[in-house]
C-alpha cells in the first residue's frame, strides 16, 4: 500500500488518500508522511458512521523528526 503511496508522490500528486480499519496502517501512515513532508497523505479510517478522515501529515509535522 506505501509503495503505491510513494509512487503516487514521486509522480507528483500532492494529495494522497489511503482507506483501511487497521491502527496499524494508521501509524505507518504517519511515519511515511514524515518522509514525504511535501505532500498531504489522508487516511479514511473506520466503517459505517465510524469513518473519520484522519490527516497523517498533520501528525507526523506536530510529532517532529525523532
Amino acid at each position: 500500500m506505501f509503495l503505491h503511496v510513494g509512487d503516487a508522490i514521486a509522480e507528483g500528486h500532492q494529495k494522497v488518500m489511503i482507506r483501511s480499519v487497521d491502527s496499524d496502517v494508521l501509524v505507518l501512515a504517519v511515519y511515511c508522511a514524515l518522509l514525504a513532508k511535501e505532500a498531504e497523505l489522508w487516511v479514511a479510517f473506520g466503517v459505517g458512521n465510524k469513518k473519520r478522515y484522519i490527516p497523517a501529515h498533520k501528525i507526523a509535522s506536530k510529532m517532529g523528526d525523532e
